[in-house]
């Protein structure tokens, strides 16, 4: 059973209400956590032990300049392993180790999500500060990209990621028709018509 825009006017002030009291109890947790920890005993010595270090870094020439090495020869630690670890993160990984499809036949779901896409778009035109426009939706997939630099192949490469975890050269025939069949369907329900091409600067999440 879906809901209706009137079933959610009457729950909103209790979903307000339930998120408040949420947010309230997760500030609390984390102010009383950050309490504990800033009152804690190793805190106390650990900064006393950094201000003896301090005092003496300062006042020897010799220790100044084994710390400033320290942090340099750390900052290129810190470099390297981000960059080692951004790459394992981006790189594409093998079929087997991939996230299972999303529940539902990849059809369904792109038609549950044209669906939502449309319902939210409803809630604009109520001046409802939750409403998203379709545009907005793909500019978010898209990590903030404006809309009119999105390209045919890029929605492309989203859809064939987003309903198969899968690359487009990875796609059966049959596959690659029903990713076409969806651009198609985004195109006519919102009235889009993306440029062709493909821009290896805009990626989607």
């Amino acid at each position: 059973h879906s809901l209706s825009f009137d079933d959610l006017d009457e729950v909103h002030s209790h979903l307000m209400y339930g998120a408040l009291l949420s947010f309230l109890r997760g500030l609390y947790l984390s102010v009383a956590q950050a309490v504990s920890i800033l009152a804690s005993w190793q805190l106390f010595v650990s900064l006393c032990l950094m201000g003896v270090l301090l005092v003496h870094v300062a006042r020897s020439a010799r220790l100044r300049s084994i710390a400033m090495g320290v942090v340099f020869c750390a900052e290129i630690i810190a470099f390297v392993w981000f960059r080692v670890k951004r790459r394992r993160m981006q790189r594409v990984k093998p079929m087997e180790e991939r996230l299972p499809l999303p529940g539902g036949r990849p059809e369904v779901v792109f038609q549950r999500t044209i669906d939502n896409m449309i319902e939210v778009a409803e809630w604009c035109k109520s001046c409802s500060s939750t409403g998203r426009s379709p545009e907005e939706w793909l500019q978010g997939w898209f990590l903030g990209t404006p809309f009119e630099l999105i390209r045919h192949e890029n929605v492309a490469e989203l859809i064939a990621w987003a309903f198969w975890t899968k690359t487009e050269s990875e796609m059966d025939e049959s596959e690659s028709r029903e990713v076409a069949r969806m651009l198609r369907a985004l195109e006519t329900t919102f009235g889009w018509q993306f440029p062709s091409g493909y821009d290896p600067q805009v990626r989607p999440i």
